[in-house]
């Protein structure tokens, strides 16, 4: 079994690099008027259909579950993107003309994040980071899952295990290292 670290907040090139893009759902500075709160095409994809793209917009609520990555599945065809709408998820995205763990990278999608699969990238449902669970939205071709969807079950020799985070070093609210006391200057010191 594999460790992998969740790799929180990835570069651009990163992203590029594994065919994903991240965006924020939230909307932004452009807004069409006061009430309404407008921001048209975060994330594009293509569809490819013989009867013309039908979009299906599917829901998902994850449950808390063992952080190991055990099913996986690709699309060849289409791309696929899932919005983190009430907490963060982890998404394990792989890319290659076969499954290798050691390819494997855990992307963290904060709440009000949505995140781009493009077609070839495996993966599989997300982990919810919290223990309440979250829900996500899926925007994808209708029916992907039974037209374009290879799945597969991993061995235990083939499966990523989330890696424990490192923890961050604390400091005192002032910043300052506990222990030793800031000496006076030179000046103030008194003399013997």
């Amino acid at each position: 079994m594999v460790q992998k670290q969740v790799l929180k907040n990835p570069s651009l090139s990163q992203l590029e690099e594994l065919g994903v893009a991240i965006a924020d759902l939230l909307p932004g500075d452009n807004l069409s008027c006061e009430s309404i709160q407008y921001t048209p095409d975060v994330l594009t994809m293509k569809l490819f259909s013989p009867r013309g793209p039908l979009v299906g917009l599917s829901t998902l609520f994850l449950l808390p579950r063992k952080k190991v990555v055990d099913v996986t599945e690709r699309h060849h065809l289409h791309d696929e993107i899932f919005f983190a709408v009430d907490g963060a998820m982890d998404v394990h995205v792989w890319t290659g003309e076969k499954y290798d763990p050691d390819n494997v990278v855990i992307l963290r999608v904060k709440k009000g994040q949505g995140v781009l699969l493009r077609a070839g990238v495996g993966h599989h449902a997300p982990f919810a980071v919290k223990k309440k669970g979250v829900n996500v939205v899926i925007v994808a071709l209708a029916g992907l899952a039974d037209k374009d969807c290879d799945m597969v079950d991993l061995d235990p020799g083939q499966q990523v295990v989330f890696a424990k985070p490192k923890k961050e070093k604390k400091s005192n609210k002032k910043g300052k290292k506990k222990g030793k006391k800031k000496q006076p200057p030179a000046a103030m010191k008194r003399a013997k």
